[in-house]
């Protein structure tokens, strides 16, 4: 027994023209029912804007907040991409804990790094610089040409 017989059916039993109709109607009908009934991808939505950031960097020396300077171009040092330039920094001593209440380190530093540059805001408020999405209390390791140092996010747009 031949797979296509004398008559042009396939196995004897399906006419080869008949079954390529079949197989083209199944094909559109499946394009279509993936096309409308198939939930939508949502797009990238959100406005490009410039956002500024909150970086806090904690328990760091008088020399790591001298060495950032307000005009700094910073990096996000694991992707080594520019998230924007320093705006602003303010620091002040590390509370130490102490027997009853907590006091101001002579030798340590907490350092608030605003940092500003090109992002995009969702409309329910999600934040990103250089693609990477920024959520508080996200770690966040930060470098210029001469500086790095590490902290976590505590301040986003309109939050």
């Amino acid at each position: 027994m031949s797979v296509i017989d004398n008559k042009g059916r396939l196995f004897g039993k399906i006419n080869l023209l008949d079954l390529v109709v079949v197989v083209a109607v199944i094909a559109v009908a499946g394009r279509y029912g993936y096309k409308h009934f198939m939930p939508k991808q949502s797009a990238v939505t959100g406005q490009d804007q410039n956002v500024e950031i909150v970086v806090k960097i904690s328990k760091i020396s008088q020399s790591t907040v001298d060495g950032l300077k307000v005009g700094d171009e910073i990096l996000d040092s694991p992707s080594n991409t520019i998230l924007g330039k320093v705006v602003k920094k303010e620091a002040q001593p590390s509370p130490v804990p102490g027997a009853t209440s907590e006091y101001p380190s002579k030798e340590l530093n907490d350092m608030y790094v605003t940092i500003s540059g090109p992002g995009r805001v969702s409309p329910d408020g999600a934040v990103s610089m250089a693609g990477i999405q920024m959520l508080r209390g996200r770690a966040e390791s930060l470098r210029t040409v001469s500086w790095t140092s590490s902290g976590y996010v505590t301040g986003l747009p309109g939050r």
